[in-house]
């Protein structure tokens, strides 16, 4: 009998009965610059840390740790190096601009879009209303409302405006758009679907296409000017980091990001920058394997 705790995949077999077994091991981790540091700091907690966001100070992550229980754990952390504080379950998605509140999707089921207070108070779940699944939660900048994205049964994801004082979700994009981005006035949302990128208005209205973006580009977030975005290619070890100007599409490189030590390293995602881009953080994700040889395995 053959017993381990990573993933160990049988390659060959000798005439002897000797075994050549490979041994993978993956790991996402967190890493982040601060406005104060000369170099990145890891702050992930176990194997499986997932960033959500860094706050618009620069000074505080939110991540998942996926390997911390059924519901996952929802964790904050000064950029500093601080002790990691568990806020409670779920899955990270995002922090208010005062810092007071993180946003959390539970999976359930059912599945909870909770607010957690980073300091003292009780957390509060928000109104599911009809919608089944979620695929990502943002807060509006003012942060009395959230833009959700999830699906209904039998319906595809769209994204959602709901006010965080109680209330149902209200539908702003149609069926087939996610990953909803909040514009720094709130008038507006950016929304992947169809294999493009829309702009659409809150209040209703005519959606307009940004034809700069494809289908491999991964919006980060809005500037705080409102006239061009951060966006990455996905897949790409070093991640590029560039500013798309919206109205001519003109791209301008702002950082490429990846650990020191890239040995495994097949992606970098989960990008999140400060309001005046002084600082960072991003996940990526660590595969090494091992070889080994196993003799009188029955």
């Amino acid at each position: 009998m053959l017993a381990g705790v990573s993933d160990v995949r049988l390659l060959d077999v000798s005439a002897s009965g000797k075994l050549l077994l490979t041994e993978l091991e993956e790991v996402n981790q967190v890493m982040a610059l601060s406005a104060v540091a000369t170099t990145e700091r890891n702050l992930s907690w176990l194997d499986q840390s997932d960033l959500s966001h860094i706050s618009a100070d620069g000074g505080t992550v939110l991540f998942t740790e996926g390997s911390a229980g059924q519901n996952y754990a929802l964790c904050l952390r000064k950029t500093a190096g601080s002790p990691i504080v568990r806020l409670g379950d779920g899955m990270a998605q995002d922090i208010s601009r005062d810092g007071t509140w993180a946003l959390s999707v539970v999976p359930g089921p059912p599945a909870q879009l909770v607010l957690y207070p980073t300091g003292a108070g009780e957390k509060r779940v928000l109104e599911r209303s009809d919608i089944q699944n979620y695929e990502s939660a943002k807060f509006f900048p003012e942060g009395k409302r959230v833009l959700v994205c999830g699906n209904e049964a039998g319906h595809a994801t769209q994204c959602y405006v709901q006010d965080i004082a109680g209330g149902r979700p209200r539908p702003i994009t149609p069926e087939g758009t996610h990953a909803g981005l909040v514009s720094p006035d709130e008038k507006e949302v950016l929304a992947r679907g169809g294999g493009k990128y829309l702009i659409y208005p809150v209040g209703g209205g005519v959606p307009r296409t940004v034809p700069w973006l494809t289908p491999s580009d991964a919006a980060i977030r809005w500037n705080l000017d409102g006239r061009s975005l951060l966006t990455y290619q996905t897949a790409h070890v070093p991640a590029h980091v560039e500013r798309v100007d919206l109205s001519t599409g003109h791209r301008t490189l702002v950082k490429e990001l990846a650990p020191a030590d890239r040995t495994g390293v097949v992606n970098v995602f989960y990008i999140s920058f400060s309001d005046h881009e002084d600082s960072y953080a991003y996940s990526f994700t660590r595969i090494l394997s091992r070889l080994a040889v196993a003799e009188g395995v029955k």
